[in-house]
């Protein structure tokens, strides 16, 4: 599932990026995939991100014992 990020002077409407979880657990170098982050669970900023794509990840990932998700983001 993609999720949009979306900003403008009157609310939330016009999309400028695109995130995508990959998989829990680390990202691997593929060639050519775009733009892959590793996100881990004991980083606060990395959760606050991680929530932003998708809220219910954040216990999925506390959860895990991966600790960590791959997310491939797509756009500006």
């Amino acid at each position: 599932m993609w999720f949009a990020y979306a900003t403008g002077p009157l609310g939330t409407y016009v999309r400028v990026r695109w995130s995508y979880v990959v998989d829990l657990g680390l990202c691997e170098e593929v060639p050519g995939a775009g733009s892959l982050k590793t996100l881990q669970a004991s980083s606060v900023e990395d959760l606050m991100v991680i929530s932003s794509v998708d809220p219910d990840l954040v216990d999925v990932l506390k959860n895990s014992p991966q600790k960590a998700a791959c997310v491939l983001y797509y756009g500006s």
